[in-house]
């Protein structure tokens, strides 16, 4: 029930091209959009069971740099569980700080430096920088019209240990 519920979501979101009026609303639906989206990528993306202390212990979903959200993502989380797991926001300023999360997500510019610190560690990294997915990360949001749209690197998510489900991979551009 729950794939089935996310991928109605996924393919409203997908294919909805809601007319904006100022571009505050254009950046909030866009930001509304991705907070869904990382809160779904949490249900359908499978860690490492050693990364986890035990079968309780959060999904950390972290944001590095200016947070965009402005408070949208712990709203979309706020009271969600996958199975018997939390959900936790954390912000950081520091790359190197990032190494607990498990889904973490960037606006920032400096891919490359991020990218090698993460190495293969299995972190689900997301990416809105347009050439994110093309230099190693695993998922790219892509504007296209008023539309957001994954762009997801089959090689990347492989070296990193994560699995999405080919639900998520089906709504997806995909790159090795």
């Amino acid at each position: 029930m729950m794939k089935l519920r996310f991928f109605i979501c996924i393919l409203l979101l997908y294919f909805s091209s809601v007319q904006y009026t100022t571009a505050t609303d254009i950046l909030f639906k866009e930001y509304q959009v991705k907070a869904v989206y990382l809160y779904n990528f949490a249900h359908f993306t499978t860690w490492p069971p050693e990364l986890f202390p035990n079968e309780t212990a959060p999904i950390r979903i972290c944001v590095l740099g200016k947070d965009p959200f402005k408070g949208l993502l712990e709203k979309t989380v706020e009271n969600e569980t996958v199975g018997k797991r939390s959900l936790v926001i954390e912000y950081y300023s520091e790359i190197e700080k990032v190494s607990d999360c498990h889904i973490l997500f960037t606006t920032r510019t400096k891919t490359a430096e991020l990218l090698s610190f993460i190495g293969d560690k299995p972190i689900l990294s997301v990416g809105d920088d347009e050439p994110f997915a093309e230099n190693g990360g695993i998922i790219n949001f892509k504007l296209v019209g008023n539309s957001v749209r994954l762009v997801i690197n089959l090689s990347a998510m492989r070296k990193s240990g994560v699995q999405i489900s080919f639900q998520v991979l089906q709504l997806a551009d995909i790159i090795e």
